[in-house]
């Protein structure tokens, strides 16, 4: 097509001068992401000071970003801000580097691999629900659940008895990310150059969990000791390619990348399922009566999971109602045209998660919470890129099935156990950083279901 032939991409409304669209999209992303979507279905483009960015509606639209031109696409810029802690993890890296570790690291994630991690999971989740879990307390639901997915992750990637590792990673882990969140949501970008409190306690964390990594794997190099592990994968897996193995530093990267990528995701992820739950009687309800007729409460394996076909649903539905990486983004590194519109060399490219999980074409209950839009034949009629919980294409999320396996452990644990009851029925306000998350604490109590 040619480029006089193409559409110009339509520009969002009620532009202010100088500042375009700045102070209603930082008044809320998510309601001026999902305005625009009812009326520009493919996509629009919108204006913060004197830069474009071009949102997309449209499955075909991602599907073309993701898949059919990914090349065009750099993702460099989106996760730059998490390299300090990061380096060059499957994550933030790219080009021929990103597909010999994809490569190297693909074996370590599959449904056998993963099996083997399921008992230290299972037996972390037990201990933090009988320590945790006090039945005349009132509790943060997205405190506990940080807490809980946190203790399972670092039992996964870094086996030690008694889960030593867990309280060296927790706090300077949280400080780390409030550290790089904030320098990534600052509109005045000079501001991150100056010196702070949170900047200096940011870089301090992030140095100390990197000694604790690299001290991790030295003390692992010199060992004969099996720890069963995500590092002990890696550290053993040679590339069918070139028989390669990852040294120490890109160990210590895809470490530090399974922690940020695998914590406040699935958190968030297990914050907004209970939630719909609790205020859905009828699903809840479904779901319990599946757990009854099929677990025991015994240690959880995959043939018991595989048992609650309805609860994966559950999930899979949470993470379309609230996906906890909400919008992601992509760099145009020359022109080219979507759907028919022109796309400038060097694009900001937004793909916002939220609305193109509510997209009117592709969900019978757009805004409700129905878990039967994963039923097998629901799931075969419908454009695989409208659904992007784990985004889509050859970045698809390498832990899929790892954080989906953790939190159906978690929901049957939880479920088959105990009674949660919400503090109030208020509407949570939504807090959309780099994960999706309540602006509010969400405050719970819990009591032992009667079996």
């Amino acid at each position: 097509m040619a480029s006089d032939s193409l559409h110009k991409i339509p520009t969002a409304p009620a532009a202010k001068p100088l500042v375009g669209h700045l102070f209603s999209f930082r008044r809320s992303p998510i309601d001026f992401f999902s305005a625009h979507a009812r009326n520009f279905k493919e996509l629009f483009q919108f204006k913060i000071f004197s830069k474009s960015y071009i949102v997309l509606n449209h499955p075909d639209a991602v599907h073309h970003v993701l898949t059919s031109n990914v090349k065009n696409y750099t993702r460099q810029k989106s996760y730059a801000f998490l390299q300090e802690l990061l380096g060059m993890g499957l994550l933030t890296n790219e080009g021929d580097e990103w597909r010999s570790r994809r490569r190297l690291a693909q074996p370590n994630f599959g449904r056998e691999k993963l099996a083997s991690l399921m008992q230290q999971m299972d037996v972390a989740i037990e201990n933090f629900t009988k320590n945790h879990f006090n039945t005349n307390s009132t509790l943060s639901l997205e405190d506990e659940l940080n807490h809980l997915t946190l203790s399972i992750l670092t039992q996964s990637i870094l086996y030690s008895e008694n889960n030593a590792n867990f309280e060296k990673v927790k706090s300077d882990l949280q400080d780390a990310l409030e550290y790089l969140t904030a320098q990534r949501f600052n509109v005045f970008k000079f501001m991150t150059k100056l010196p702070s409190k949170r900047k200096s306690k940011g870089k301090a964390a992030i140095a100390r969990l990197k000694l604790l990594v690299e001290n991790i794997i030295l003390e692992r190099r010199k060992s004969t000791a099996a720890h069963n592990d995500l590092l002990e994968m890696l550290m053993n897996t040679k590339d069918e390619e070139n028989n390669e193995m990852l040294d120490d530093k890109a160990l210590a990267d895809e470490v530090m990348t399974m922690f940020v990528a695998g914590h406040e995701t699935t958190a968030s992820s297990l914050l907004w399922t209970i939630y719909l739950l609790e205020h859905n009687t009828a699903v809840r309800d479904k779901l319990l009566q599946e757990l009854q007729m099929n677990y025991d409460g015994t240690a959880i394996d995959m043939t018991k999971m595989m048992q609650l076909p309805y609860m994966r649903m559950v999930i899979m539905e949470s993470m379309r109602l609230y996906p906890p990486v909400w919008s992601f983004g992509r760099k145009a590194i020359d022109e080219d045209q979507i759907m028919g519109y022109a796309i400038p060399k060097g694009a900001s490219v937004n793909i916002p998660v939220y609305c193109i999980h509510r997209h009117p074409d592709y969900w019978k209950h757009p805004d409700a919470f129905y878990p039967e839009h994963f039923l097998p034949e629901a799931v075969k009629e419908r454009d695989k890129f409208a659904y992007l919980p784990f985004s889509q294409g050859m970045h698809r999320c390498i832990g899929e099935h790892f954080a989906i396996m953790e939190m159906q452990m978690v929901l049957m644990r939880l479920y088959f156990q105990y009674e949660i009851h919400f503090a109030t029925d208020k509407a949570p306000v939504l807090h959309p950083l780099v994960t999706l998350k309540p602006k509010e604490p969400i405050y719970f109590t819990i009591q032992k279901r009667k079996l």
